[in-house]
């Protein structure tokens, strides 16, 4: 199974008549993790502590987040990349805490730009 993550920037968003968000076409990609189990993992609990406890798949579901989301992951992503390096073996990359980082810088220059978390497998 394939799992690809993206954060998307788009202020044309909607939401359905079920409060679901749906992305525009004019959206435009801000990160991409591919297989990053550890940030799908970490969003979908989010999801499911503030928006749907139900929810377990996570997957197609956009979901807005904000600055202090990013900056909480970016510190569990950063803890969990340390302590699985003394174990040789980490399913965290170099390149997944960059591309939040990216991420992150984005966002403090463009604030008044809703960003979206989604990810499909």
């Amino acid at each position: 199974m394939a799992l690809g993550s993206y954060v998307i920037a788009d202020d044309k968003a909607t939401k359905d008549s079920k409060g679901f968000i749906e992305l525009s076409d004019d959206g435009i990609e801000i990160g991409f993790w591919r297989k990053g189990w550890f940030i799908h993992s970490y969003m979908a609990e989010y999801y499911q502590q503030h928006y749907d406890e139900n929810e377990y798949d996570f997957n197609c579901i956009p979901m807005q987040i904000n600055q202090e989301i990013l900056e909480v992951l970016l510190k569990e992503m950063t803890q969990e990349y340390l302590l699985d390096s003394l174990s040789g073996y980490s399913n965290i990359s170099d390149y997944d805490i960059r591309e939040l980082q990216k991420v992150i810088s984005y966002s403090k220059s463009n604030p008044d730009t809703p960003l979206y978390f989604y990810s499909w497998y």
